[in-house]
């Protein structure tokens, strides 16, 4: 998931999401066959690791879903925010 600061108190994010089995029916269609939902509501987060990066600046919500996904250049230009599980030890956190 990426989140864009989009100004005072608010956020634009662009994300995905898996499920263990392998289907066209991801529980987060709600039964739609339309290209897009827009849904309103709360979102849970719980993060397995976090990096703040000026990498991937300037390329807008689009290009944040299409790009690839170069984290040395995202640490390169960034840093770990949060790491709770421990997966890059070394490296030091925000």
């Amino acid at each position: 998931m990426y989140i864009q600061d989009s100004g005072p108190g608010l956020v634009t994010f662009v994300g995905s999401s898996r499920i263990p089995r392998a289907s066209d029916a991801h529980p987060l269609r709600y039964g739609s066959r339309r290209s897009h939902q827009l849904v309103v509501g709360e979102i849970i987060v719980r993060p397995h690791y976090a990096v703040g990066t000026d990498a991937v600046r300037g390329q807008g919500l689009g290009g944040l879903v299409t790009h690839g996904h170069d984290f040395a250049a995202f640490l390169e230009h960034g840093e770990v925010l949060l790491d709770p599980y421990g997966r890059f030890p070394g490296v030091p956190t925000n």
